[in-house]
């Protein structure tokens, strides 16, 4: 149980730096942080999300993934969201050194950012 919920608490971690990030770089709707029990990140024991980048249904949106330029904004900002998550909770950082607990509760649940 301690490993699923520190696992939660990672997983919300990066899924709130990928929701802030994406809402000020891309200056789209911000559809919210979703959390749902999705089979291709239930068992991880690791932090795990899952981002949807765009809907293939939206003429814009599919334009948009067409550029290279978008693309590579939308790794940029998925990358610094992974460098804050481990700056904050790789080993040997601050929090982990001090062990903190955001006092999430455990559950098996992910996140997934739209």
């Amino acid at each position: 149980d301690l490993v699923i919920d520190r696992s939660a608490e990672g997983s919300l971690f990066v899924a709130r730096e990928i929701e802030r990030r994406f809402a000020a770089g891309l200056h789209t709707e911000n559809r919210g942080i979703k959390e749902r029990d999705f089979q291709v990140v239930r068992w991880s024991q690791a932090p795990a999300v899952l981002v949807e980048l765009e809907f293939l249904s939206n003429a814009r949106g599919e334009r948009e993934l067409g550029s290279p330029e978008h693309r590579e904004l939308l790794a940029r900002l998925l990358a610094e969201s992974v460098a804050a998550f481990r700056a904050r909770w790789a080993p040997g950082s601050e929090r982990s050194a001090a062990g903190e607990r955001t006092g999430l509760a455990s559950r098996r649940s992910t996140s997934a950012v739209r």
